[in-house]
């Protein structure tokens, strides 16, 4: 009732405002009548500027009666006040300013990134117990042809390929298609056995999904890897075209390489070990790797993930930058990822992504006694999510790598909002690749699951998802998701 009586009082002041523009035309008119012709420059001025001020006047009484839709926030908050708002009388819950807050906070943190690093688009998704609360994409997608950059846009999503391709392996694991402590030659006989100092050593399935089992990364010259964040881009193995028709064929590159060093002693990341896991669940399955992802995919409802080949036509596909030795931004050369579709092979989207991290704290969440257990049991999410030995990582003697099966952990002293039900504080991952970085971060609630939170929200999955993607090389998003994350964190407390 209150936005209907002030929407009929702006509209008879707008033809009160009319007839009164009308009043003074007229009566400029006569006037006219009686000077003559010589004011007749005068005459057309005054209607020209009337005819301005009263369009200027109409359109912003107009504007002002439109109603402003709020925010798209959770409909079931319970606590609201009552605020003036652009739309006079709506309700505006509390709920929907702490909302807004994060959001500012979140898209300043972005924006700040998006100019430090010069990436011409990126986008954002960020979940709360299951509801995306916010998505936008800023900037371009195509810098040539102008197209703006969404929520949609497909992206290379660089080592976020390596835990969608865990929970396979996870899959086949609780199957009991695959054994994770026997060797590996046992899934993959033409990988040649291994001596590290002339010692027989033995690789097994959790070695590689934990980065230690001494695999070599891309190739950098003779010396240890570079503790440079861009070393990946300095190797033409990074920017491999070849075309390899199957996984066995990928195994090529690195398989006759000694080891760095004996299985399950020193952490040392690696796409190459995730091309052998991949040859690994082929040869435990008779199926080919690119089957099941697809298969894992469609069942999470992945429409917009897809292996990055050139040939298929994918609607909404970035074109991909980076930056030359000038600082110009640049077309990437082509690529070929054949050889590593399990390690950093992929493309999606941040919508596909916040689906991808709610699948996996549902899985956590799901016991199976209240709500049906999800794609994998969260024994087996624990076990995923729980770190490996504490080892050094091989070039730096003096710290080790935090690292579960598939997933990158923070240590739970860094506790960011309260989650510390898991063995670790939040589970992430990112990607870097040619002409793309991502950046996704998972934060289960620690919440009691039969206590009703100030969101209203009982059910898994509980906690918060962000999902960050960019189209240029070298640009990094992990610290930036993980301040999201917490920030939103907040709102579940």
């Amino acid at each position: 009732m209150k936005q209907l009586r002030m929407t009929k009082a702006l509209c008879l002041m707008r033809q009160s405002l009319h007839h009164r523009i009308h009043d003074i035309r007229l009566s400029t008119q006569r006037r006219l009548l009686h000077s003559g012709t010589r004011s007749s420059h005068f005459y057309k001025i005054s209607v020209i500027c009337g005819g301005a001020v009263s369009l200027g006047i109409g359109c912003y009484i107009a504007w002002a009666c439109e109603p402003r839709p709020l925010p798209k926030v959770f409909a079931h908050s319970p606590n609201t006040v009552e605020s003036l708002s652009v739309n006079f009388g709506t309700k505006v819950t509390k709920r929907q300013t702490q909302l807004e807050n994060a959001i500012n906070y979140a898209r300043e943190l972005l924006m700040r990134k998006k100019d430090d690093c010069g990436v011409p688009g990126i986008a954002v998704a960020v979940s709360v117990d299951g509801e995306t609360v916010w998505a936008e994409g800023i900037g371009y997608a195509d810098i040539e042809n102008r197209v703006p950059c969404g929520t949609n846009t497909v992206m290379r999503i660089g080592s976020i390929s390596k835990p969608i391709a865990m929970m396979t392996v996870a899959r086949l694991w609780e199957e009991g298609k695959v054994n994770l402590d026997k060797p590996i030659q046992e899934y993959v006989p033409s990988f040649p056995k291994k001596t590290v100092n002339g010692k027989p050593v033995e690789i097994t399935l959790r070695d590689l999904v934990s980065h230690v089992a001494g695999i070599r990364h891309y190739a950098t010259g003779k010396t240890p890897p570079s503790k440079n964040v861009n070393a990946d881009t300095e190797s033409p193995e990074f920017f491999s075209n070849k075309k390899f028709n199957t996984t066995e064929e990928a195994l090529e590159m690195f398989k006759n390489d000694p080891l760095l060093f004996e299985p399950g002693t020193k952490y040392h990341y690696t796409t190459f070990g995730w091309t052998l896991i991949s040859a690994a669940v082929e040869g435990a399955s008779k199926e080919p790797f690119a089957s099941h992802l697809r298969r894992l995919l469609k069942m999470l409802g992945m429409k917009n993930t897809f292996l990055d080949e050139n040939e298929p036509i994918i609607y909404n596909r970035s074109r991909f930058y980076s930056r030359d030795k000038f600082g110009s931004l640049v077309n990437t050369p082509p690529v070929d990822c054949s050889y590593k579709w399990a390690g950093g092979g992929l493309l999606s989207t941040v919508e596909d992504l916040i689906c991808f991290g709610n699948a996996m704290l549902y899985c956590a969440q799901a016991d199976g006694t209240k709500y049906k257990t999800g794609y994998l049991r969260p024994e087996t999410v624990r076990m995923l999510w729980t770190p490996h030995a504490k080892v050094h990582n091989y070039w730096q003697k003096t710290s080790f790598k935090s690292y579960g099966m598939g997933w990158s952990l923070t240590e739970t002293g860094e506790n960011p909002g309260g989650c510390v039900e898991w063995p670790a504080a939040a589970m992430y991952h990112t990607g870097g690749s040619v002409g793309g970085t991502s950046a996704l971060v998972l934060l289960p609630s620690a919440r009691d699951p039969k206590e009703t939170n100030k969101l209203g929200s009982q059910n898994p999955p509980r906690g918060v998802v962000v999902a960050v993607i960019g189209n240029v090389s070298n640009a990094t998003y992990g610290s930036v998701a993980l301040g999201i994350a917490r920030r939103f964190a907040e709102l579940c407390s």
